[in-house]
Formats: structure tokens, sequence, C-alpha cells
């Protein structure tokens, strides 16, 4: 099976502070900023730990405060006096084998540049980070309002724990004064549904081949009931089969996180003293569905917790692509990959191409000469390219670092940038590279798809003329071409 790489959305919008917690987790740490977190009465939360270092002057003062309007009484106060603060609480075991939720309530007064954001750090064994998740940033709230982060997933085995963080970071300039407090933070925890099929990239060219499967890990009990859907791509639903969920449980032990000190220097304990896991159930859900011609389709697994209606749902992309027949030898669909081929290896590239149905492709072919790697791994891309009668077009949207050092601007680089100025700043280093693939690359475009610059000057195509004359200059008879918006007469 070939795993489905999901990009989630782990951020939501703040929320009305009574909103009820997220549906199906089980609470995995919770503080509510009372005395009962203080005891040693010093006013800050037992072994929690608060950020040193430029950008965080120990002067900014935080401290545990009674609050009735907070739900539990407590709260952790932030007095905001220049610079930023951030304070963690103690690492809680966790595993990849879970999601993870996160919320709090806040209460902003008189902020006018600081930033309030939530945050969740997933650990490996050594306490390093892996990977840190962030919720929206507040700058003010009418009383206490709840602000969420998550769901998050990771598939990185390595995860051993996990670490909330209360943020009040500056943006632009640093708030003077301000309060803002904090009160009913809250972790839970989730199941964790990984979609996979029998295909790279989910693609396939029968349809009578297609088998989806799903492992779901995390399960807090074993009543739980499946429902597997086939939908088009306006969500309409083609097939819908009810499906039997027969979890086992696992055995399996957490350990629990090493010691940190905390703000008063001493050890910071783990959020559980036990090493002993909460139940934790898992199973592994086939599906063929009834696909009877091409086309692009979701599926989607959701999974109902029989014990409170709670449910979780999973949606994976998939292409049916028969096989194409075209007359004059090359297919007439093409895709743009203006960041190169990202999850996909460079070698894999020209069989998923041609499994697709694409006869053209726009990709980056622009680097710096000394880089040989990429040197090779392009030029074998154009060889097996042109094996598959897929046409290349070299895109010119990422400069080498030699072209952007001659720029002073922090911001992003367009095509009009480097090509409506100097022919000294860019050709001396596209030169090598246009050698390299003069042969199989006739045609190459400024910029990518989404840079509009040389499309908004006066007089586009004077540019575009004079970089085709340079870049002429090797003897080649260059097709150069820009994006163009069809909002915008030629």
């Amino acid at each position: 099976m070939f795993p489905l790489f999901v990009s989630l959305i782990v951020a939501t919008a703040p929320l009305a502070p009574n909103e009820p917690r997220f549906g199906g987790a089980v609470e995995l740490y919770a503080c509510d900023f009372t005395q009962e977190v203080d005891a040693n009465f010093d006013a800050w939360p037992d072994h929690w730990v608060r950020q040193r270092g430029p950008g965080y002057p120990h002067y900014v003062k935080i401290e545990l405060e009674p609050d009735v309007q907070a739900p539990a009484g407590g709260a952790l106060r932030f007095d905001m006096n220049g610079g930023g603060a951030a304070i963690t609480a103690p690492p809680t075991p966790a595993t990849s084998r879970h999601g993870y939720v996160v919320e709090a309530l806040v209460n902003i007064e008189q902020l006018v540049h600081d930033e309030v954001f939530l945050s969740l750090s997933l650990l490996d064994g050594e306490q390093q980070p892996i990977a840190r998740y962030r919720s929206p940033a507040l700058r003010e709230t009418a009383g206490w309002q709840k602000l969420r982060l998550g769901p998050i997933y990771s598939d990185d085995p390595r995860v051993q724990a996990a670490t909330v963080g209360l943020h009040v970071e500056p943006t632009v300039e640093d708030d003077l004064s301000g309060t803002v407090r904090f009160a009913d933070l809250w972790l839970g925890q989730l199941p964790h549904m990984r979609l996979s099929s029998s295909a790279p990239y989910n693609l396939y060219d029968d349809p009578a081949a297609i088998e989806l499967r799903a492992d779901i890990t995390g399960l807090p009990h074993e009543q739980f009931a499946a429902d597997w859907e086939l939908l088009d791509p306006l969500g309409r639903r083609i097939q819908w089969d009810a499906q039997s969920v027969t979890p086992q449980r696992m055995s399996e032990t957490v350990s629990a996180a090493p010691d940190v000190a905390g703000e008063s220097g001493t050890p910071a304990s783990p959020a559980s003293e036990s090493n002993a896991a909460p139940p934790n159930y898992r199973d592994s859900l086939a599906w063929q569905p009834s696909v009877r011609r091409g086309g692009f389709f979701r599926a989607r697994l959701t999974v109902r917790d029989l014990r409170d209606g709670h449910q979780f749902a999973r949606t994976m992309r998939l292409a049916v692509v028969e096989p194409l027949s075209v007359a004059a030898g090359r297919s007439p669909f093409g895709w743009t990959l203006p960041d190169g081929a990202a999850e996909v290896p460079l070698a894999d590239l020209p069989d998923l191409l041609h499994r697709a149905g694409v006869g053209h492709i726009k990709y980056p072919l622009w680097f710096a000469e000394d880089d040989e790697p990429t040197i090779r791994a392009l030029t074998s891309l154009g060889e097996r390219l042109a094996v598959q009668r897929i046409e290349l077009t070299g895109l010119l949207n990422d400069p080498p670092p030699a072209v952007r050092e001659q720029f002073t601007t922090t911001d992003e680089l367009t095509a009009a940038d480097v090509f409506a100025g100097s022919v000294d700043r860019w050709y001396p280093h596209l030169e090598s590279v246009l050698t390299q693939f003069l042969i199989r690359t006739r045609s190459w475009q400024i910029g990518d798809d989404r840079d509009l610059s040389l499309a908004e000057l006066e007089d586009p195509t004077a540019v575009v003329a004079a970089v085709k004359q340079q870049m002429d200059v090797l003897g080649q008879d260059l097709d150069v071409g820009i994006a163009w918006s069809w909002h915008r007469d030629f």
C-alpha cells in the first residue's frame, strides 16, 4: 500500500467560551490555573517552563491569579511591558498513533501590536522538537474567548511527547502595556486514521483494480462502525457501503517524558506519573469501490462512535485515467509544477506523467552553476521525459543565489525584478543552464504561471524580445513566453 499524504488545516477560528470540548477527544492533560496547580505557593504553575532569551525579557510579569469569571476560578496572567512572553506545559507522553487538539480560554485587554496564540510541539525521545503547530493569533477579545488548535496528526514514528505553549508575541512593534489571561487549558487525544491505496499516487488506469485501505489507531474502546463513500468531483455520492469495525486492543507502553527545569529551578514532572497508556484499540479496513469509468473521485471513510455518536472522517483523492490514444503521438494535456516535484521523487515523475495522460510539463530549470547533483537529476529528467514523448518547458522562476544576492529587496523576487533590468544581472548565471538543456528544451517561460509582473509592465513585449535575443546567442531559435491573465487584452 502507498500512503496518502493529507494536508490538514490545523487551526480553527476563535470560538465562544462555552463551546463544548472537541467531539470524540479523550482528555490527555488539563490545567485550570487555580491554587491546585501551585503546590509551593509561588504564583507559578508547577512544572511549567518560561521561555528565556532575546526577545523574551524576564521583567514581563507572568503569574497565577484568582479570577471569578474563569470556569474554575483561576487564570494565568501576562502583564506586557515590551518584548514577548511564552510559557510551556510539562511534556505529556504522546505517539503518532493519535491525533491531538488543544483548547484554552483567552481574555485580552488593551493590546495593540502583540499577538496571542497557542502552540503544540511534538517531541522525540530526547525532547528535541519534531514539529510545531500554532493556532490563529488574537489581538483582542470581548471577555473570555475559546481558542482551539487542531486536530493535529503526525505520521512520524519518532513522536514520544507533546507540550503545549501559551504565547504573547510582538509583531512590528512591542506593546508596553496590556494584559492577557489564559484559563481552562485542555489537551485532548483523538483516534488517528490513515488512508492509502493500492496504486502509486492513487492513480489507476483500470477501475477494477482500485483497492483502498484504512489503518485506524488510538480508538478508546471497541464500539465503532464505519461508512465508506465514493464521491464525484462535485461531492455527490456515487456509492455508499457500511462496514463493521472490530478493533483489537494494542499493548502499548509510553515512556514518561524526561524532567525539565521549571520556573523556580525545580525538576518538572511529566503530566502523568504513570507509564501505563490509556486503552488503545486499532483496526484495519479495506474497500473496493465499484468504479466503471475514468474520472476524478474522492473516497471518504467515516468512523462513528456507537457510545456517544461522535464521528471522524478522512477523505482521499483518486483518479482513473483510461489509456489515451493520440493520433499525433503526444497528449494535448499539460501540468505546471512551479515548485518542482514536491512529494513525488524526481525519478518517478516521468512515469506518473505518462500514466496521467500528460504530454507537456512546465518545470523549474534554473539552478546554480556548481550544483552538480541538481544538474544530473534534471538532465536525467529531461532524457526520460523525451522517451515518454512529454514536452518540457523550462521555468525561469527561481533564480539561484548568485542572482538573488544582487537584489536588496526582502520581498519575493518577481520576473520583472530580474529580467526587466540589466542583462548582466541574470544571463551569466543562465548561460550554463541553457547549454545543458538546449538540445531537448526549446520552450522557456520567464517566471511561472502565478507571476504576472511582466504582463503588468508598460511594454512587456519589449522585455520578452530582449530576453529571447540574449538567450538565442547560443544559436537556437527558442520559444520564450510569460504568464498572461485571460482577463487582460493582449
